[in-house]
């Protein structure tokens, strides 16, 4: 007999036309499988990977936001310490309520619940802030001008770069074809396992792959869900907000020592003598 015949009890049986046919029909599957695992393992490190990233990006731009706050709060106390008009001291309580504003709203963008017309970057106090110290200009000490108006600039560059960070995800069609991808290789593994090819494997254990593997993917939806969210679920960055509550307790304070000020009846100093 021929190296792909055999004779059993008389009869010829061709081996080699048996594993033609097995290998013509295991061709699809060689092609779909790794298409879809390929095509599910880039996508999906591709999506963690950015959106890591992406809260990485918005934890250094608060921090900047918040250091260029503390600098400003301390330069503006410096621009209106010697201030003797009333204008001058009403400005200066004008300056941190501004200010005191700015933190809250950084505050509830940073919460995740924001409307959206709330983190718009226009709509914030940094504009009514510049204007305020071009109009006090002549009143307070010019030594601190130029300096403040920069740290305004360079704290609305840090604001526009996180609100575009928050603005940069993924939009629903993405993770719709994830999980797509994912339901066409749990539906590759049912038609796989109902091959004669795969009878070895008892129901057992056909089983228990099954369950690693809807676990594997649910899993990886659930980090993938957790970390599009900065702000909520175990990859929040809230830690870095937190530092802004003190932040804004102690210019609610400043804002009511300098509202205070200007209602005191014994000033100007030596007006008491009058």
């Amino acid at each position: 007999s021929s190296p792909g015949e055999d004779v059993v009890g008389g009869f010829f049986f061709y081996f080699e036309a048996v594993r033609t046919e097995s290998r013509d029909r295991d061709a699809p599957r060689r092609i779909v499988m790794p298409s879809l695992s390929i095509s599910f393992g880039t996508l999906v490190a591709t999506t963690v990977n950015t959106l890591r990233q992406r809260q990485l990006d918005l934890r250094v731009l608060l921090n900047q936001e918040l250091s260029a706050v503390q600098l400003l709060r301390v330069g503006l106390d410096a621009n209106f310490r010697g201030a003797t008009t009333m204008d001058a001291r009403e400005a200066d309580a004008r300056a941190a309520l501004l200010l005191e504003g700015y933190v809250a709203r950084v505050i509830q963008e940073s919460s995740g619940r924001s409307a959206e017309e709330s983190v718009s970057v226009p709509n914030n106090e940094l504009g009514a802030l510049s204007s305020l110290l071009s109009e006090t200009a002549a009143d307070a000490s010019s030594t601190y001008q130029n300096n403040l108006h920069a740290l305004v600039a360079t704290l609305s560059e840090r604001r526009s770069a996180r609100l575009a960070h928050l603005a940069t995800t993924y939009p629903a069609v993405h993770y719709a074809v994830l999980t797509a991808i994912a339901a066409s290789i749990v539906l590759a593994y049912l038609v796989e396992t109902d091959q004669e090819v795969l009878q070895f494997l008892s129901s057992l254990q056909l089983r228990l792959l099954f369950t690693i593997l809807i676990g594997v993917f649910s899993g990886v939806g659930s980090v993938v869900t957790d970390i599009a969210d900065p702000f909520r679920g175990a990859y929040r960055i809230t830690s870095t907000v937190a530092q802004f509550f003190p932040l804004r307790e102690a210019l609610i304070g400043d804002v009511a020592c300098k509202r205070s000020a200007l209602d005191d009846p014994d000033w100007p100093p030596g007006s008491e003598h009058i």
